[in-house]
């Protein structure tokens, strides 16, 4: 059963939630579109790992892009509701069951089946969007699904917004046999990064692991010794 956390998305307790979590926002960097390993997936790995060993975030989340870009997802979702004749629930995250080891902080809730994801773009982008469609639902295209395989919700309207220009809304539904893929890749990924954090925590509480490089060998604190491609 998921459990949604009501706070305000960008804030300190928002921040500390996505702390060392993996989030459907990522799940590109873990997974294709194609539902295949992603060659990020490393990558991601040791990044989450860092934020898991030193309780911190190493990213930025703040700029005058991402400040115009909450500007205009309101705006964008003020819209859409206006032009749908529904109501839109922001929440701050939603986790996909009590273990709360992955999650998705979704644009908003409609109702109780819907999603929503908005994502701006300067117009000749827009413009882009309106022509290929595919393109714009295949540059999401994990996110979303992400988002509606963590919720468990029925569909997920996926919104391109450019002031002056027409709102774009595609429909999307949940794809079955590409969740099953992901839900095989989470695990793994999940498992590689709680064996990271383990082998590092127990690298510094050994003394008998820590190994120092000397005269083109590395020794064991232990005293034993080995060559450096051993």
């Amino acid at each position: 059963m998921t459990i949604i956390v009501n706070c305000e998305q960008g804030e300190a307790e928002w921040l500390k939630l996505r702390c060392g979590l993996l989030t459907a926002s990522n799940f590109k960097k873990i997974i294709t579109v194609k539902g295949t390993k992603s060659s990020s997936w490393q990558d991601y790995m040791f990044k989450l790992a860092s934020e898991q060993i030193t309780g911190g975030i190493h990213e930025e989340f703040y700029g005058a892009d991402m400040e115009l870009g909450n500007e205009m997802e309101g705006e964008a979702r003020d819209t859409y509701s206006f032009i749908k004749e529904v109501s839109v629930k922001e929440v701050g995250f939603i986790y996909k069951d009590k273990k709360k080891l992955f999650g998705y902080s979704p644009d908003g809730l409609v109702g109780k089946d819907g999603l929503i994801e908005i994502k701006h773009c300067k117009p000749k982008i827009q413009l882009r969007r309106i022509a290929k469609p595919v393109g714009f639902v295949s540059e999401h295209w994990q996110q979303v699904q992400g988002g509606l395989y963590v919720s468990g919700r029925k569909w997920c309207d996926l919104i391109s917004y450019s002031r002056f220009l027409k709102m774009q809304v595609i429909r999307i539904f949940p794809d079955k046999e590409w969740h099953e893929k992901l839900d095989k890749i989470i695990k793994d990924f999940l498992k590689a990064l709680d064996k990271t954090v383990t082998a590092y925590k127990d690298h510094t509480e050994n003394e008998n692991t820590v190994r120092i490089f000397k005269d083109d060998k590395v020794e064991l604190q232990g005293g034993a010794s080995e060559g450096p491609n051993s």
